[in-house]
């Protein structure tokens, strides 16, 4: 995690081409972890991730990971029955493939799926927003018409717990 001091302020004009930089470098490293993974079985790099460390993964590329998070275990391991999916999907061979001929196959991937992707990504964001915004409104109803803070902790906790009925 960075700290304050780690934090310098780019200027305006140059902000669009640092995102730019940064997205093409999130998905070249993504592309060179997706390679360890899918052709050498490797997840290494992801030993000590916690479960949302995945996120630093680019979005379009992260399913085809051959990993799986373990909630007992709180560590990513390698799924070898993915790893053969995404083999078959990306026509790459396992051991056997090319750094070069495997990142053009799945640069051929991110191009298929990047908008929808990106889509689907806003639009959850979207939806989340809106659910945050109906929530404060029920909140605030329901607060008006009687029912106690108490009772809606509870019902919060319950849900948590998915015994909300």
């Amino acid at each position: 995690m960075l700290n304050h001091t780690e934090v310098k302020l780019v200027k305006v004009g140059a902000l669009n081409t640092a995102f730019r930089k940064n997205t093409n470098q999130k998905i070249a490293l993504t592309i060179s972890a997706l390679y360890h993974a899918v052709v050498h079985g490797n997840v290494a790099f992801a030993d000590d991730w916690q479960r949302t460390d995945a996120t630093m993964l680019d979005a379009v590329l992260r399913p085809l990971f051959p990993m799986t998070y373990s909630n007992k275990d709180k560590k990513y391991s390698f799924n070898g029955v993915k790893a053969k999916e995404v083999q078959a999907h990306l026509d790459v061979e396992f051991q056997k493939e090319d750094f070069s001929a495997f990142a053009e196959k799945v640069l051929k991937f991110y191009s298929a799926k990047e908008k929808q992707t990106k889509k689907k990504e806003l639009s959850a964001s979207d939806v989340a927003g809106d659910l945050e915004k109906a929530a404060k409104a029920l909140v605030k109803k329901f607060m008006a018409n009687g029912v106690s803070l108490d009772a809606l902790k509870t019902a919060i906790i319950l849900a948590e717990k998915g015994e909300l009925k």
